[in-house]
């Protein structure tokens, strides 16, 4: 008899979990090994200034590319067998990478490193919705936001130390390494099989006879809030804010790194402690608009050159950052009712959340030109934080009462 959701003991659900959350560690420590390595790739592989940024701009351009065949991959392949593959794109593309000796077997490999990422950010979400109920999925979610800060942390520190002792292929191993551990832990722990419907429902719900459709308006709004957060943060504004420290408050790099180093810390902490809060108050919704009304007010004087102000950025918008992903992350799933149509939910997430970082990279320089740095913040990060605030108030239902109003509207009346 195959293992389903409801057969599995506490204890195996939060291992499984654990699992997948190493194998998403695993894919940003791959992604984040590089850009401490640029020095020495340019040196050394043939790159130059204006085409080094490839290195991690590949794993954009796959996530933009493989966002909505990403959702078909997993509804075809099934959850274990699309985690697989991507732990195993990290491991055949490290290795191949440990080869190369000119950029464009490099670039080759980071290719490969790049279908990994396109798939594991849509399917990750896909295993942890099969494996935990509903009423812990905010905490799981909030939890799950640790794996970015995580991967980047490690690599950032760990990549120049090995480089430093053996070489910059010795990083590369290291990246084949993790991967290849994260790929043993799926193929002998991760146990829901292929074709599993992958929603942990309530049992209200799965007793109910009436089939309940997704909330696609509402899983619209919640990736269209994750592409106007990842404009904001991913590419625009905060992506800026070392230049803004460099050479408008005269701060030298390790300041400024620093400084803009201090979010992905507090995420470690506030990211689950996001999840608990969500789950007891049981809302997603007003996470996400409390995280964009929250960051209007913070990047109104974000780019105000005053170093007490600038501190009290970085740490309360922290905690705006973190409740909009695990608002988003935890009622996608909701609101999309079934494996499928939570993959291409996810998908749509992923590829809104690769355009915003996209137009925020090639939008808030221009932008910064014509109107200063905070005009260029206020005329456009607080806007669409605003806008995106009432859309989320006034359109996004919370999945229990989204669950209720299409009940009600489908159940058979009486004749």
């Amino acid at each position: 008899m195959p293992t389903t959701v409801t057969d599995l003991s506490n204890g195996k659900r939060w291992f499984m979990y654990v699992c997948v959350l190493i194998t998403c560690i695993s894919m940003f420590f791959n992604m984040f090994k590089a850009p401490t390595l640029f020095p020495a790739f340019i040196e050394t592989l043939g790159f130059t200034p204006d085409n080094i940024g490839l290195m991690m701009s590949m794993f954009t351009i796959m996530g933009i590319v493989l966002a909505f065949p990403a959702g078909f991959i997993v509804n075809k392949l099934g959850i274990k067998l699309t985690l697989l593959i991507t732990t195993g794109a990290f491991v055949i593309g490290s290795v191949i990478g440990t080869f190369a000796t000119e950029s464009t077997l490099m670039l080759g490999s980071r290719f490969i490193e790049g279908i990994g990422c396109g798939l594991g950010v849509v399917v990750a979400p896909a295993a942890i919705t099969a494996i935990i109920p509903r009423q812990r999925l905010g905490f799981a979610m909030g939890a799950y936001g640790i794996v970015f800060p995580v991967g980047n942390v490690v690599a950032m520190n760990m990549t120049p130390a090995l480089y430093n002792a053996f070489g910059w292929q010795a990083a590369w191993w290291a990246g084949a390494v993790v991967a290849g551990f994260a790929f043993i832990l799926v193929f002998l722990f991760f146990k829901i099989p292929a074709g599993e419907s992958g929603i942990h429902v309530e049992p209200a719900q799965s007793e109910s006879k009436v089939k309940l459709r997704p909330d696609w308006i509402g899983i619209a709004l919640c990736a269209l809030a994750f592409g106007i957060w990842n404009y904001i943060w991913g590419g625009g504004a905060f992506s800026f804010y070392p230049t803004f420290l460099q050479t408008e408050m005269n701060l030298d790099v390790a300041q400024s790194g620093f400084i803009t180093g201090i979010p992905s810390f507090l995420m470690l902490f506030l990211a689950p402690l996001s999840g608990l809060v969500s789950d007891k108050l049981n809302t997603r919704k007003w996470l996400i608009v409390f995280s964009f009304v929250g960051t209007a007010i913070m990047f109104a004087i974000a780019f105000t050159a005053s170093l007490p102000v600038v501190y009290a950025f970085v740490v309360i918008e922290s905690v705006f950052a973190v409740c909009v992903t695990t608002g988003v992350y935890s009622l996608v799933p909701e609101l999309a009712r079934s494996q499928k149509a939570q993959s291409y939910g996810i998908s749509l997430v992923t590829f809104l959340q690769n355009i915003g970082i996209f137009m925020g990279g090639i939008s808030f320089g221009p932008l910064v030109s014509a109107f200063g740095w905070s005009g260029a913040s206020q005329f456009s990060c607080v806007p669409m934080a605003i806008l995106m605030a009432i859309a989320a108030a006034v359109f996004i239902k919370d999945a229990h009462k989204s669950r209720r109003g299409t009940a009600a509207k489908e159940e058979p009346q009486a004749t």
